[in-house]
């Protein structure tokens, strides 16, 4: 699961060579894949390699990643809140 702040072509393909879905979460965007991890040696890997992949790396919010694997689970939201009144909805399938 990455938070990502803005989505281009570049974003696009990089995202569809993970394979996921994209959500549309008020100003920025919710991806999350559809391919398995097992372990959590390989998700660690996978997060890192993700921020720093050349056209990733600038968008992806790496605070929620960090707290991601500080926690040793993803999260993203689904509904509303007061801080966030956008319910995040489908953008795109990958």
């Amino acid at each position: 699961m990455f938070d990502i702040d803005s989505v281009d072509a570049e974003v696009e393909a990089t995202l569809g060579k993970i394979g996921g879905v994209l959500m549309k979460s008020g100003r920025g965007f919710h991806f999350v894949g559809t391919k398995v991890i097992e372990g959590q040696r390989a998700w660690h890997r996978e997060l890192r390699r993700a921020l720093r992949d050349p056209v990733l790396r600038t968008r992806i919010d790496k605070k929620h990643v960090e707290i991601s694997l500080m926690r040793g689970y993803s999260t993203l939201r689904i509904t509303a809140s007061d801080v966030k009144p956008a319910i995040p909805h489908f953008y795109k399938e990958f």
